[in-house]
């Protein structure tokens, strides 16, 4: 923002544009650029990726294209729960959920929760998580070795409990699985329902008619009442269902479904870290301080997270 128009703000933003942008300038020098040296576990994954499970795979996957993003890599010093944090930075919310806290009830919550909403340049959390996901939620807890520029492989050898407690389990991504209030977990297709979505449930009066429809959220999602004939195989179960997801999902084109991709996930997080590989040593070899913008993270995120 120009001079100018700094001149319409009042004294309090002001205020807060500066201590926004000595947070910025601080989190740019802490994180550590690339060096004119291309370590080994830059680019060849096999040491931690060729044994690894479906979720480990994904996880490293995740890292290693977020160490690409210099402004998320900021981002992420600045979300970090174990940085200290300024007076300023401290929030106490006067709702929750559009109501107003009952008394300890923000004490309820994990301190970072309270903490002021973070931003780098033009990405902050809410941009973040859309690409992200639980994943960042996981990130954040890595933001130190992310800044550092330590490799996923560096961090598989030397630092295995701390990737285990940033993901909930390699193999298992429990963390990345679990809402955690702003952040969106990675769904499965299909789950069942709790009772509070139960009771707002899509039933067959409605089911016909699009416009009552209760569908919600970026994941599209909807709760539908069904009645499972339980004396039915478990083929003929399925077989309904199918019939039931073809005669009733929604035509609106904002809930087109994404399209399979050929061969199996685990071919498709493998393919993009060998895109990953080749574009770094292609990159080393032109032209050695040069990086990829942080849009190639966010464009190639699809093919790991789908």
């Amino acid at each position: 923002m120009n001079e100018t128009a700094n001149k319409h703000l009042s004294p309090e933003e002001q205020q807060a544009r500066t201590r926004q942008k000595q947070l910025e300038k601080w989190a740019a020098d802490r994180v550590k650029p690339w060096s004119h040296e291309l370590r080994v576990d830059d680019y060849d994954f096999r040491s931690w990726a060729k044994r690894a499970s479906k979720h480990c795979l994904h996880a490293g996957a995740v890292y290693e294209y977020a160490r690409e993003s210099r402004k998320l890599r900021a981002l992420l010093v600045l979300m970090n729960p174990n940085r200290h944090r300024e007076a300023w930075e401290i929030v106490r919310p006067g709702s929750i959920n559009g109501r107003r806290p009952e008394p300890n009830e923000i004490n309820c919550y994990p301190a970072e929760a309270s903490c002021f909403p973070c931003s780098f340049e033009d990405l902050d959390g809410h941009g973040a998580e859309g690409a992200l996901y639980g994943y960042l939620y996981c990130l954040r807890d890595l933001a130190d070795y992310l800044a550092e520029n330590n490799s996923f492989g560096e961090l598989f050898r030397d630092k295995r409990d701390e990737l285990e407690k940033a993901f909930g389990g390699l193999d298992k991504l429990s963390r990345v699985k679990r809402e955690f209030r702003y952040f969106l977990p990675v769904l499965e297709a299909v789950d069942v329902a709790g009772k509070s979505e139960a009771e707002q449930a899509t039933v067959s009066e409605t089911l016909s008619q699009e416009q009552k429809r209760i569908i919600l959220g970026v994941a599209c999602s909807e709760v539908i009442a069904l009645q499972i004939r339980w004396r039915f195989t478990d083929s003929e179960i399925v077989e309904g269902m199918k019939g039931i997801v073809r005669a009733h999902r929604p035509k609106n084109e904002a809930y087109k479904p994404r399209q399979p991709k050929k061969g199996s996930r685990r071919d498709s997080v493998q393919a993009a870290l060998d895109c990953l590989s080749a574009m770094r040593l292609a990159s080393y070899f032109r032209k050695p301080c040069h990086r990829r913008p942080g849009s190639y993270l966010l464009g190639n995120l699809g093919s790991i997270l789908n």
